[in-house]
């Protein structure tokens, strides 16, 4: 599963996610993450490569609704 363990940029990546965290950061003048804070509207999943084990996240923003839940059905509905 590993194949590109010692060289991943060489590898055609196979992300999976991990985790996913409500924040945003705060950055210096230099680039260098000085506060991280909670935020709602931002957030970031954080995800692996299972062929070379290289990981990295990407940032998302809330896009407005909240998609199907448990709120949008009556407590007895049989339509699962």
């Amino acid at each position: 599963m590993l194949e590109n363990l010692t060289n991943p940029k060489d590898c055609e990546h196979e992300w999976n996610p991990l985790s996913f965290v409500f924040e945003t950061q705060l950055l210096d003048d230099v680039g260098r993450v000085r506060v991280r804070q909670p935020d709602i509207k931002k957030g970031r999943v954080f995800l692996v490569c299972v062929k070379c084990a290289s990981h990295t996240y990407m940032q998302t923003e809330w896009v407005g609704f909240r998609l199907e839940g448990s709120l949008d059905r009556e407590p007895d509905d049989d339509s699962l």
